[in-house]
C-alpha cells in the first residue's frame, strides 16, 4: 500500500509543526491575555475613556506598522524577526505585570507598553505570512493555512472562559496572567529557533528600490485599495 505524505501534514513537517505548535500556546496566551487587561484596566480606572484610549494606539499602531513591514521582512531574516519580536513582546508583557504585581503601574506606561506590542506584533504576523512559503509545500499552503486560522478561532474562543477563571482566582489575578502570557511567548520563540527554512528572505540582488521608496509605494498601494485597507483595520 503506498502512503500519501499529505495526509500526515503537518506531523510530517517539523518546521512548521514547530511553528504551529509554538502559536497555538501563544495565541491561547494572547486570548486569556485580552481578556485579563480588559477587566484590569476597568477595574484599575473604572474608565471607558482610558479602555477607548488603550485600543485605538494599539490598532493605531498595529495599522501603521503593518505598512511599513513589508519591505523589511523582505529584506532580513523573517524567522529572526519572528524570534526576537517574540522575546521582545514577552518582556513587555512581563514588565506589565510586574508593574501591576508592585501597584506602580501608571496609565502612561500602559500606553507606552500598548504601542510598542502593537508594532511588534505587527512585525511578527508580516514575518510569519511570509516565511510559510518557505517551510511548506505549495500543495500544503490550503492545509497550512486552514490550520492556522482553525487554530486561532479556537484559541480565541476558549480565551475568554481561561481568562475569566484565571483572573477571578486571588492566587494568579492580574499579574499572573500576564506572566503566564509573557511564559507562552517564549514557548512561541522555543518553537521559531527550531525552524530551519530553506530561504530566509529577498536578497539585496533581487529588490530593485530602495528601503524608504518600498515604504511610499506600500502606503500608497493600501490607501488607493479599499479592499486591502478593510482587510487592515478589520485586523
Amino acid at each position: 500500500m503506498i502512503w500519501n505524505k499529505r495526509v500526515y501534514f503537518p506531523y510530517n513537517n517539523r518546521d512548521f509543526t514547530s511553528l504551529w505548535l509554538g502559536q497555538a500556546f501563544s495565541q491561547l496566551g494572547d486570548a486569556v491575555f485580552n481578556i485579563a487587561i480588559t477587566w484590569f484596566i476597568l477595574s484599575l480606572q473604572n474608565s471607558a475613556e482610558v479602555m477607548a484610549k488603550t485600543m485605538i494606539i494599539l490598532h493605531a499602531s498595529h495599522l501603521a506598522a503593518f505598512v511599513l513591514a513589508g519591505p523589511l521582512v523582505d529584506r532580513f531574516d523573517r524567522r529572526k524577526i519572528m524570534l526576537y519580536t517574540d522575546l521582545l513582546r514577552g518582556v513587555l508583557v512581563l514588565i506589565l505585570g510586574l508593574y501591576a504585581f508592585n501597584q506602580e503601574l501608571k496609565i502612561w506606561n500602559l500606553y507606552l507598553l500598548t504601542f510598542f506590542d502593537g508594532v511588534l506584533t505587527a512585525l511578527f504576523s508580516s514575518a510569519k505570512i511570509a516565511i510559510v512559503p518557505s517551510i511548506v509545500a505549495r500543495e500544503d499552503f490550503a492545509r497550512a493555512n486552514a490550520l492556522n486560522i482553525s487554530t486561532a478561532s479556537i484559541c480565541g474562543m476558549m480565551g475568554p472562559a481561561v481568562g475569566g477563571l484565571l483572573i477571578s482566582l486571588p492566587a494568579v489575578g492580574f499579574s499572573g496572567v500576564s506572566m503566564i502570557n509573557s511564559a507562552t511567548f517564549l514557548l512561541s520563540a522555543l518553537g521559531i529557533s527550531l525552524i530551519r527554512p530553506s530561504h530566509r528572505g529577498t536578497t539585496t540582488n533581487e529588490i530593485s528600490e530602495g528601503l524608504w521608496a518600498s515604504f511610499a509605494n506600500g502606503f500608497k498601494y493600501v490607501v488607493s485599495d479599499r479592499g486591502v485597507l478593510r482587510i487592515l483595520l478589520y485586523y
